[in-house]
């Protein structure tokens, strides 16, 4: 598995999938191709850190290298992970805790761990620093039920099958987008939203101007990758089976990965 700002957490709700906040939620390609770039090769966080391990699936292993880009470190030192129960993911986070009484036998959530140095803002007090990120991902949907937040690693010895890995970035420059919605009557996710054309302007909102700059249309799990000259940026599309996305605003800046979180908020 959206946004006022990429670096925003989320929170699950009882008998809903709320995303309380959203991360802010990438790498090289033509800037005017309308047709999704390969991400680029892998390389290792330092000379001394080899890819190693047991990886998740592809689509949650990018799911949770994004957002630990968004959250402010795209070279995470490792991750531990999971196909688990709900009710057994309930105890992770006291903010999962509502997941307690949720029993049905079908559904089952990946739960990730990140270890690394992020930094998530705060409204009410400033930036929070967090050493773990825990997302719980809809196995099915990809949807997130929640991402959390804590100061030391998370307690996984509770859960069965804990794989580890020894993760690389996948972006070190450039832009790495992602297209979801959210909301809705029963509000959740974020959902990944697949295959619909990005267009960017130059600048901030209100558009200056009616053409973009750049195209570029997302995979079917909702993440392209695009290369922009320093600079400030709009990205929004207009078309797709949830109405048009809010805009987002970005700043890009030579030599730097960023994550981009273009989402629809459905009503």
């Amino acid at each position: 598995m959206c946004p006022r700002s990429i670096t925003e957490r989320f929170r699950g709700i009882v008998l809903a999938l709320t995303a309380a906040s959203l991360p802010a939620l990438v790498a090289l390609a033509g800037c005017t191709g309308n047709a999704p770039a390969p991400l680029p090769s892998v390389s290792s966080p330092s000379p001394s850190a080899a890819v190693s391990g047991d990886p998740p699936p592809t689509w949650v292993l990018n799911e949770a290298l994004w957002q630990a880009l968004a959250a402010g470190d795209p070279h995470p030192l490792s991750m531990r992970w999971t196909l688990t129960t709900p009710s057994r993911a309930s105890g992770l986070d006291p903010g999962a805790s509502w997941l307690k009484n949720t029993r049905g036998a079908k559904w089952k959530v990946y739960a990730v761990e990140v270890d690394g140095a992020f930094t998530l803002p705060s409204y009410a007090a400033g930036p929070q620093h967090a050493r773990a990120l825990l997302m719980l991902i809809d196995a099915q949907s990809g949807g997130f039920v929640g991402l959390y937040r804590a100061a030391t690693s998370y307690d996984l010895s509770g859960l069965r099958g804990v794989h580890a890995y020894r993760p690389a970035p996948r972006v070190t420059t450039g832009i790495w987008g992602f297209t979801c919605w959210a909301g809705g009557p029963f509000p959740g996710g974020p959902h990944p939203l697949g295959m619909v054309t990005v267009q960017i302007y130059r600048g901030g909102y209100p558009l200056t101007t009616g053409k973009p700059a750049a195209t570029v249309a997302s995979d079917v799990r909702g993440f392209f990758t695009l290369a922009l000259e320093p600079g400030r940026y709009t990205f929004l599309f207009s078309q797709s089976g949830f109405g048009p996305s809010s805009p987002t605003t970005v700043t890009v800046r030579a030599g730097q990965p960023l994550a981009v979180l273009v989402s629809a908020n459905v009503p």
